[in-house]
């Protein structure tokens, strides 16, 4: 877990803040960071995508990847759902 905490923070340090605060100067550049965040997240997503496939494979350790992408997934949608 202490990894994950890790390349979250060094992603946020890269990508930058994404909360507009109410200053036009700041949030064109916060709303630049959005783009970003919004774009990386979209391919980490396409990323998951492609191991979910695996879901049913007849290999073991590609089955086991595939299941868990796809339940990462469904879990995702469900929130999505709520929102």
């Amino acid at each position: 877990m202490e990894r994950i905490k890790n390349i979250y923070e060094v992603t946020q340090r890269l990508t930058g803040m994404i909360d507009p605060i109410g200053e036009t100067e700041a949030d064109a550049v916060r709303l630049i960071n959005l783009h970003q965040t919004i774009d990386l997240t979209y391919q980490l997503i396409n990323d998951i995508v492609g191991v979910a496939e695996n879901r049913t494979s007849l290999q073991g350790s590609m089955k086991t990847a595939g299941l868990k992408a796809d339940n990462f997934l469904k879990a995702l949608k469900e929130q999505l759902e709520y929102y």
